[in-house]
């Protein structure tokens, strides 16, 4: 089984055995939230009067903030925090009331800004003490009260937008007063980069923000050797690289290459951008980076980013769960390496952190255009996305430490029975959907759901085919189909027509010539195909404190779904009184333990169909009015329409099959 945290235990202690409340009023919430918000000492650097950045000031200390933040607790009536895979942005709003500073004037696009969320308010204290203190002890692991475990932290990024709101009530004349804070998270990715060769040469100072881009596109089209084509994995380290760190190692594309994330270089370097994303000292106090690598002791954008890029694969390193039993290891990929090639795991500087395999593709050896394209779209270029995904948030590391992760990986929807028919087969690995790590909800943590089916996931037809800028002969569509015909399932085409999933790729020619391509269609078949019987939709919570992740899993009676986003959201009302709640957006939700077909009161013949939830007449039946829950959230069988028990086992599923068996032959 994959390694599993069970929620419930956050609000009933470190035992495993304590029994679980049969009501949310057993349960102690009392929620409380914090912002703060560090305010930049020199807020504006352009000077009208030169028209160019202000000589007052050094370079590094352009990140300098107020010693202490401005800290917002009971001001802040409404708070809402949402990450989701399809953006990488993570936003942040927060209602402010008056009463306090003039919040207009308090805070100032740029400035650092942070918010915690906790379940109940006495878990607030020791992080006010350490934000008022300027955190000096901020050490960045599972205890950290900035960033740790169990610290509730939920958005760290910059302030966006601050809006003074004032109304006059016609005729009383009564006025309200209010201010709308908003702040977003990986901004750095939306940086567009300015490049022209002849500029760079002619005006040398551009060089203090930007690195020498055309040096390292040059070196970035150097390929593999015994390939004409650039590897995905190794264009995004590159990329990265030459975008937040360093710039391209020399002799990029050969055997023993490394990213070096922690930058390094106090003099100027052709390759290297001295200055280029240089990050508040504050931000890494709170998340316990230590190490800064720019010229002057000054933080990198690579200091504090942590990257997880291959295809994943994991292992139940704590069977059972429990907060008491559950490694934050357990909840990282096996096989990482560091970055900085020692083969060490998770260090405070080594923030690359490399899969075992890289994920698949591969593209012609041409320079990209770089010039107002920002960072984010330019990944996407190498991303082969028919099979990989790649997204940002706020995750916890090996170090039980929560902090900003860039991931890179395929997508993680391989079935169990695909993976067991290809488990031997060094040419197709995979992620298995039930081996990711999972978050177990009790049903006494929920306040609602919608979950169901819909055919607009239904496909029956997939093709994925390459298509290749320089040599377009052999990407021709119709060759393709004949090469790598699409796979179908031509009864559901018969009866449903053909519903068609067709993706293209950009890849290179070792891709088109080889067995790649077949391998995209294998892997999206199983993705999709039969995907409208999976279940998805919405479940919210009583705020969940535990650092769960979009691209996670969440396990809810019975059935595993993925989390493609979260939204945590708090508020006062009118009486005064708090609450929060954890919205998740569910999808791909697949039976926890696939179970044997027999023992239902219609007749399938297909062994897949015991993937899916929902298919026994007491699945997803734990909120249901008069449902007798057992100890670990479950329900217990139930009849089927026709009165016959039904129930979840390898027994009633024999007995069944006996019964079957018996029909068949009594003519």
């Amino acid at each position: 089984m994959a390694a599993t945290y069970e929620l419930v235990n956050d609000y009933l202690g470190q035992g495993q055995d304590v029994p679980a409340p049969a009501h949310i009023d057993e349960v102690d919430l009392d929620p409380y939230w914090v912002i703060a918000v560090w305010r930049m000492r020199y807020p504006l650097t352009f000077e009208r009067r030169t028209l160019a950045s202000t000589t007052s000031i050094d370079i590094g200390q352009t990140v300098d903030t107020l010693p202490t933040p401005l800290i917002i607790t009971g001001l802040c009536s409404q708070l809402s925090v949402e990450r989701n895979k399809g953006n990488y942005l993570m936003s942040m709003s927060a209602h402010l009331r008056p009463g306090g500073p003039n919040f207009l004037v308090e805070i100032l696009p740029k400035d650092v800004c942070a918010a915690w969320i906790f379940s109940h308010r006495d878990q607030a204290k020791d992080l006010i003490a350490a934000l008022n203190r300027g955190l000096p002890d901020a050490v960045g692991g599972s205890a950290s009260v900035t960033n740790g475990f169990n610290s509730g932290l939920r958005f760290l990024g910059r302030v966006k937008s601050l809006r003074k709101q004032l109304s006059v009530t016609g005729g009383t004349g009564l006025k309200s007063l209010g201010y709308q804070l908003q702040a977003t998270g990986f901004n750095e990715f939306s940086t567009q980069f300015f490049y022209e060769q002849g500029l760079t040469e002619l005006i040398p100072e551009l060089g203090m923000w930007a690195a020498r881009i055309g040096t390292s596109l040059d070196d970035l089209t150097r390929t593999k050797e015994g390939t004409g084509d650039m590897q995905s994995a190794a264009v995004m380290k590159v990329l990265l690289e030459m975008f937040f760190g360093k710039g391209i190692p020399p002799g990029f594309g050969h055997e023993g290459d490394t990213l070096q994330n922690t930058t390094g270089g106090t003099s100027p370097d052709p390759k290297e951008s001295p200055y280029g994303f240089i990050m508040p000292e504050v931000m890494g106090k709170l998340l316990g980076k230590r190490s800064a690598s720019k010229a002057g002791g000054v933080l990198a954008y690579a200091d504090l980013l942590e990257v997880i890029l291959g295809l994943q694969k994991y292992v139940d390193t704590a069977a059972g769960g429990g907060r008491s039993t559950l490694s934050p290891a357990s909840y990282q990929p096996t096989g990482f390496s560091s970055g900085d090639g020692s083969g060490t795991t998770f260090d405070d500087n080594g923030n690359l952190h490399l899969c075992t395999h890289d994920i698949y593709g591969a593209f012609p050896a041409q320079r990209p255009e770089v010039f107002g394209k920002p960072v984010w779209t330019l990944l996407q270029q190498y991303l082969n996305p028919a099979i990989n995904e790649m997204y940002t948030c706020l995750r916890v590391n090996a170090r039980g430490a929560i902090v900003p992760t860039l991931v890179i990986r395929q997508i993680p929807f391989t079935t169990s029975a695909f993976a067991k028919a290809h488990e031997d087969d060094p040419d197709m690995p995979t992620t298995s959907f039930l081996e990711l790590p999972r978050w177990r909800l009790h049903p006494v943590l929920v306040e609602g759901m919608d979950i169901g089916r819909s055919d607009a996931e239904h496909f029956n037809f997939v093709h994925v085919y390459g298509q290749n800028g320089i040599h377009s002969p052999l990407v021709n569509p119709t060759l393709q189909l004949v090469r790598f015909p699409p796979i179908r399932d031509d009864l559901d085409i018969v009866r449903s027509g053909p519903q068609v999933l067709q993706a293209t790729v950009n890849c290179g020619v070792a891709e088109l010539v080889g067995k790649n391509v077949n391998r995209w269609n294998s892997l999206c078949a199983d993705f999709y195909c039969g995907s409208e019987f999976s279940l998805n939709g919405t479940i919210n919570a009583y705020y969940l404190q535990a650092p769960l992740a979009i691209g996670d899993n969440l396990e809810f009676d019975g059935v595993v779904y993925h989390i493609e986003s979260i939204l945590d959201s708090c508020q006062i009302d009118s009486r005064g009184k708090k609450s929060a709640i954890t919205s998740l957006q569910l999808s791909h939700g697949m039976r926890a333990t696939p179970a044997a077909i027999t023992g239902l009161h219609y007749q399938y013949r297909n062994p897949d169909l015991g993937q899916y939830a929902g298919i026994y007449s007491d699945d997803t039946t734990a909120l249901e009015p008069g449902t007798e829950r057992g100890a670990d959230g479950s329900t217990p069988p139930s009849p089927d329409p026709q009165g016959h028990a039904i129930a979840n086992s390898a027994a009633t599923a024999a007995q069944s099959a006996e019964e079957e068996e018996d029909d068949d032959t009594s003519g």
